[in-house]
């Protein structure tokens, strides 16, 4: 596991390389913020759950989420992976700004209820995804009905 700790900020990043698994934590007093967990999914980075404890403080808002975005961001890179995507609630509106705030691009699937979200990791325009690709690599089945998120 790899640290960094970021005193002036009062918050250090565990980097779980073992299990593709990001953790941030508050210094002092020591308590747990919050986590990503993402897996490689064929060169591309999925975001499975990205999770801000709001007990018994409330560290959502506050750019902490960012932060293990900014992360992923760099793991990706790194890796050379195509892009990162991952998928939330369909009518979750704030989970949607948050991504579309760090950079993604956010489409809802009526199919199946959820709405994507991606981002390319190499920097350079996105080409019109593979949507049937990103279900069969998220568990979901293919044969979508697609719209961009506005």
């Amino acid at each position: 596991m790899q640290v960094q700790e970021y005193k002036e900020h009062n918050f250090r990043l565990l980097i779980c390389s073992e299990s593709d698994r990001f953790e941030i934590e508050r210094l002092s007093p020591i308590e747990h913020i919050g986590y990503l967990q993402m897996y490689d999914r064929d060169g591309r980075l999925e975001i499975r759950d990205l999770w801000i404890n709001e007990e018994p403080e409330d560290f959502r808002g506050k750019g902490f989420g960012s932060i293990l975005i900014e992360h992923a961001f760099e793991y990706a890179k790194e890796k050379r992976m195509d892009y990162i995507f991952g998928h939330t609630q369909k009518d979750d509106y704030r989970v949607h700004r948050f991504y579309e705030k760090c950079g993604f691009k956010v489409f809802i699937d009526n199919r199946y209820d959820r709405a994507w979200f991606l981002y390319p990791s190499n920097g350079g325009l996105m080409n019109t995804p593979d949507f049937d690709q990103l279900a069969k690599l998220g568990g979901l089945g293919n044969e979508l009905g697609i719209y961009e998120f506005n």
